[in-house]
């Protein structure tokens, strides 16, 4: 709704500062001025004519008053006379011209300068539209699993030293990971989600992941700057589930192999980019209640009973969602 809104903003504000031609009705009453004070030029220059005209005439007949002139005498004081007239004429010629031309060139760059801004406002709709339809809102479901990270998963992270589907906790220090690799415990989270509204996912970014336990709070935050979820099909569920692993050292109490861990609150920060490339962000806050061990697997599984989601800004078109805002608690 907000969103609708700041669309009808946008698009009454259009309509009120341009006409139905395109024009700006600044630059329209600009135009006005413009033509105005060239027929007065045209005005001037015309008076400056006749006033010209009527001196050289006046001139001849001024000349035949003096007697003790000559016609040669004569016909060179109307000829310096008319010469001068000639070049006062010429310069005053040239200098409304110029200044037609400066006025011109003025007018110009604003008719520029409105088209660009035009251009803009249109260009700026177009991408508000596109938005508008190819946005992708998400909602984490059902239940969230812990448990330990596959041996072989570990194996290979020890290899490539790839931490994109990975957060660590606050306190880890990626340095001291891979000199002390058998110093730190892999925990695995795994969430099931569905689309509440829009196109399908591209990606989704986890910014923060914080869990309260017993009036403690265990905050994860990315490994790397590619940090992203991995995002899976369930064939048994018939559902996509976010799956992200946590780094943390072993004596830490976010996750004791053998106990349930009893979460109440988990609040996350994230990013979710559809497939065109819109992006929104916001965060979510999940309650759980009643945790139960699944033997057959290993994990714990945390039944959400109730969730909160907000939207912290409205969407945008981005080319990577590592370029998205990341948003403090």
């Amino acid at each position: 709704m907000r969103y609708n809104l700041y669309r009808m903003k946008r698009k009454e504000k259009t309509k009120s500062e341009y006409t139905k031609d395109g024009r700006a009705k600044n630059g329209s009453r600009a135009n006005g001025k413009n033509g105005s004070t060239g027929v007065i030029n045209v005005k001037f220059l015309a008076v400056i004519w006749a006033f010209v005209l009527v001196l050289s005439v006046s001139t001849y007949f001024v000349s035949r008053s003096f007697p003790e002139y000559g016609a040669r005498e004569s016909i060179m004081l109307v000829t310096a006379i008319v010469s001068f007239a000639s070049f006062i004429m010429t310069s005053l010629f040239s200098f409304l011209l110029f200044s037609h031309n400066a006025m011109a060139r003025d007018t110009t760059k604003e008719m520029r300068k409105i088209n660009d801004e035009i251009n803009a406002r249109n260009e700026e709709f177009k991408t508000l539209q596109f938005v508008a339809a190819n946005y992708t809102m998400i909602e984490l479901v059902d239940h969230m699993l812990l448990y330990e990270e596959y041996p072989q998963y570990i194996k290979r992270l020890r290899a490539q030293r790839d931490y994109t589907y990975y957060m660590r906790e606050s306190d880890v220090d990626l340095d001291h990971l891979e000199e002390n690799f058998d110093e730190y415990k892999f925990v695995t989270a795994r969430i099931p989600i569905s689309i509440v509204e829009g196109k399908a996912i591209s990606k989704i970014r986890f910014s923060r992941f914080k869990l309260s336990k017993e009036e403690k709070e265990h905050r994860f935050l990315p490994a790397c700057a590619s940090c992203q979820c991995l995002i899976i099909f369930n064939e048994k569920d018939k559902r996509n589930e976010l799956v992200v692993n946590l780094i943390m050292k072993k004596d830490s109490e976010f996750f004791i192999e053998g106990e349930i861990d009893i979460f109440s609150r988990i609040r996350i920060n994230l990013t979710v980019q559809s497939l065109l490339g819109v992006v929104i962000t916001g965060w979510t806050e999940l309650y759980f209640s009643n945790p139960t061990k699944q033997e057959k697997y290993g994990a714990n599984k945390y039944k959400i009973e109730s969730s909160y989601f907000e939207i912290s800004g409205l969407p945008t078109l981005i080319t990577s969602v590592d370029k998205a805002i990341r948003h403090k608690d």
